[in-house]
């Protein structure tokens, strides 16, 4: 862990002053109490050292976040895309999913996301994941409810009946 208060090029300098100490002669843990860093960072700056010499202990170079593959401009017209529907790119039925997003991604804007990220990207936009609902097309709503309120509870009573008779 990074002490506090310490820059990239402090700790930099602490490297190639613990490197100095160890060839001079003095221990890992006397080094390590004087640069105030653990037994085995000096360790593992000095097989850093062997193996790639002063530059090995050079400060890391900050790492710029990567620019996103979807700008503002892309996102816009993928909401357009979604809102027109799954149907409009080929697909059986309107159910977005996140293998079928990711290829509208592919064939729009050239860009291959992992379906994960494809779905991290969706959360971001404001839309969420849809479930199917399961619902008969034939159903009739009427014969449901006479169902329910008559042969269900028919149903019920002759299994309750039936249970009653076995536990005797």
């Amino acid at each position: 862990m990074r002490p506090k208060g310490m820059t990239k090029a402090d700790l930099e300098a602490r490297r190639r002053v613990a490197v100095r100490l160890v060839k001079s002669g003095m221990t890992m843990r006397e080094v390590a109490d004087a640069v105030g860093a653990s037994p085995a960072a000096v360790c593992a700056w000095m097989a850093a050292y062997r193996n790639g010499g002063p530059k090995a202990l050079k400060a890391k170079p900050d790492i710029k976040p990567r620019d996103s593959r979807l700008g503002t401009a892309e996102r816009a017209e993928l909401e357009r895309a979604l809102r027109e529907g799954a149907r409009a790119f080929g697909f059986p039925n309107d159910l977005w999913t996140g293998p079928r997003v990711q290829k509208v991604l592919e064939k729009k804007f050239g860009v291959d996301f992992h379906v994960t990220h494809v779905l991290r990207v969706l959360r971001s936009m404001g839309w969420s994941q849809q479930r199917p609902q399961m619902e008969m097309r034939e159903q009739s709503p009427e014969a449901v409810w006479k169902w329910r309120r008559k042969a269900w509870p028919a149903i019920k009573k002759k299994r309750a009946q039936k249970a009653a008779r076995s536990s005797s």
